[in-house]
């Protein structure tokens, strides 16, 4: 039985999985995502580099407000030891609504635990023609990455969380500048 994962499996195994990076499967990923955005739902790319918590590789956004953010890393890597990570600190307090994926597992985190956890393939099944992704594997995976798209988008319902959102951006903004004012000191 086709899964909607199909097409997202056939697009990585167009890399020998000695040859991924961290980039390789992007587009693939990217559209995989599109494929559960609901309408007045984006998914982009790559956003804007936040000066103080970096960017996770996707954002994601209902109708102009931020629903969450997705963390990619090579087909392989050890997501246990990546959610430890102070990049993953980091991203939680941009929002409350990750996942972390290396293209094969997923975690689904909040601010403070981890949600949900899935495995679609092993990356050893990427280098087996023969290998369908079933319903079976494909089913967790799919429930995972829809109830990551069913959450509300971050919004604001009390003074205080309007003030600390503001404090941090001021924050980011203020060392953004600072950056940026060093770097056109240097190249004039």
């Amino acid at each position: 039985m086709p899964t909607r994962f199909d097409a997202y499996l056939a697009k990585l195994r167009e890399t020998p999985v000695s040859e991924h990076t961290e980039h390789t499967g992007r587009s693939a990923l990217e559209t995989l995502l599109n494929g559960f955005a609901t309408k007045g739902t984006s998914v982009q790319h790559e956003p804007k580099r936040d000066a103080e918590n970096g960017a996770p590789d996707f954002k994601i956004k209902r109708k102009g407000q931020i629903l969450g953010y997705v963390e990619v890393k090579e087909i392989g890597a050890n997501l246990d030891k990546v959610l430890k990570s102070d990049q993953i600190k980091r991203y939680r307090e941009l929002s409350g609504n990750i996942i972390v994926t290396n293209y094969l597992e997923w975690v689904w985190i909040d601010r403070k635990e981890v949600k949900g956890r899935a495995t679609l393939a092993y990356s050893n099944d990427l280098e087996t023609p023969k290998f369908r992704i079933t319903s079976d594997a494909a089913a967790p995976v799919e429930r995972l990455i829809e109830a990551f798209f069913s959450q509300a988008p971050q919004g604001i319902d009390k003074a205080q969380d309007l003030a600390k959102a503001l404090a941090l951006r001021s924050k980011l903004l203020r060392d953004f500048l600072a950056i940026e004012l060093e770097r056109q000191s240097k190249s004039h």
